[in-house]
């Protein structure tokens, strides 16, 4: 790095200007060149930044180089600045640690879904990822963002071996690979794409109206329309 004091202000190049004044690839100037015209090296002194600082810089014309004076830091000044490292350091989040930990304390509550609330769904499914195409998801993997994940804002979980997620299996419609995790007591909405996994027993809602499935064989038929009653019945 050069310097040159122009009007009694100091100007630092990192790179010199390719014309000065008259001269073109003034770079490449010899040192003498350059020292004609004012520009000197600019040396750092070694220092502590711990207990010392930097000042303004400065010609020193006896070594012909542009320096800094190194300053004491007072007591007061090297407390502060301590303090103020230790704030950086106190205000850093590390989103995956804490995201493994809540992880973990909230593994007992996965395990028994059936306790789950839907404020319980509601928070969790804020410690998962979004479902994606092309994520290889296992039921029994031992990473949890391949057994579970958020899908049009509804938790789910993988049911199916390992796979590759497609654009065509999405996992309102591929029943055999994901589960959504609904709260017990909540009666889910009927949907023709999850007719293949209703029992005898099933419970859904539509258009206002709770349906009993009688006969799983039927269920894909949209209850309250015309044939319905060959699968679902009228929950009094």
């Amino acid at each position: 790095m050069k310097a040159i004091e122009i009007n009694g202000e100091i100007k630092t190049f990192s790179k010199l200007p390719n014309r000065w004044k008259n001269y073109t690839n003034f770079p490449l100037a010899s040192e003498e060149l350059l020292k004609q015209e004012g520009f000197f090296d600019v040396v750092q002194p070694e220092h502590n930044t711990e207990t010392q600082r930097l000042g303004e810089i400065y010609f020193d014309e006896a070594k012909e180089v542009f320096t800094y004076p190194v300053i004491d830091k007072t007591q007061e000044q090297i407390d502060q600045e301590k303090e103020a490292h230790l704030k950086v350091v106190d205000s850093q989040f590390d989103q995956d640690a804490a995201k493994r930990l809540l992880l973990k304390a909230v593994a007992p509550l996965l395990a028994d879904e059936a306790s789950l609330t839907a404020e319980d769904i509601s928070d969790i499914k804020m410690l998962y990822r979004q479902w994606r195409v092309g994520v290889m998801y296992d039921k029994d993997s031992d990473d949890p963002d391949k057994r579970r994940f958020v899908y049009n804002n509804e938790l789910y979980k993988v049911i199916g071996t390992e796979h590759t997620s497609q654009a065509d299996w999405p996992p309102d419609t591929a029943v055999s690979l994901y589960q959504k995790i609904v709260p017990p007591g909540i009666i889910p909405e009927w949907n023709v794409d999850d007719s293949s996994t209703y029992e005898v027993g099933t419970k859904v809602t539509h258009n206002g109206i709770t349906y009993e499935c009688i006969n799983p064989t039927y269920a894909w038929i949209e209850p309250g329309t015309q044939d319905s009653h060959f699968g679902w019945s009228v929950v009094v």
